[in-house]
C-alpha cells in the first residue's frame, strides 16, 4: 500500500520569497489545474529525526525533506535553507491538491509515480515562470515491484 510521496534533495538555484501558505497553494492550483480545496492543510515543520521516522519508517537518516501522506497535512523540514522551502512547500500542496482531485487511486504504486512526476512538473514551472529560477529538480528513479515503469 502507498501512503506517502517522497521529495529528495537535489541542488536548486532559485530566489525565493518566503511566501505564505495561501500563497503558495494558489500557485500550486494555477500552475496545476486542480481545483482548491476550501480550507489549507495543516503546514506541520518538523527535524531531520521526525521526518526519518515518520516517512522512512526507521531511526536512519533519510533523505526525505517534505511529504505529504494524503491527511491534509504537509510535513517539511524545518531545518531548510529559506530558498528552498517555498519549493518543497509547493510541491507538497500539488500532492495535496491531487489527492483532493480524486483522479488518482492513492495505494496504487503506478498513480503514485504519476503523482510523483506531475508534481515535479508543477515545481518545475513554478521555478521557472514565478521564481524566474534556471535550475530545475529530477524526479529519482522510481519503479513499482522492482521494474522500470516506461
Amino acid at each position: 500500500m502507498i501512503k506517502f510521496l517522497l521529495l529528495f534533495l537535489f541542488p536548486l538555484i532559485a530566489f525565493s520569497q518566503n511566501y505564505s501558505n495561501q500563497y503558495l497553494a494558489d500557485q500550486a492550483t494555477i500552475l496545476s489545474g486542480y481545483t482548491q480545496p476550501a480550507t489549507l492543510p495543516e503546514v506541520r515543520e518538523i527535524d531531520l529525526a521526525a521526518m526519518s521516522k515518520l516517512v522512512c519508517h526507521a531511526r536512519v537518516q533519510c533523505p526525505v525533506i517534505g511529504a505529504y501522506l494524503d491527511a491534509d497535512v504537509i510535513y517539511i523540514r524545518k531545518d531548510l535553507d529559506p530558498n528552498l522551502h517555498d519549493n518543497i512547500l509547493l510541491h507538497e500542496y500539488v500532492h495535496w491538491l491531487q489527492h483532493h482531485s480524486g483522479k488518482f487511486d492513492l495505494n496504487n504504486c503506478n498513480d503514485t509515480i504519476i503523482r510523483e512526476r506531475e508534481a515535479y512538473q508543477v515545481q518545475n514551472r513554478y521555478i521557472a515562470e514565478v521564481q524566474h529560477g534556471f535550475q530545475f529538480l529530477i524526479l529519482p528513479p522510481m519503479t513499482c515491484e522492482n521494474r522500470p515503469l516506461g
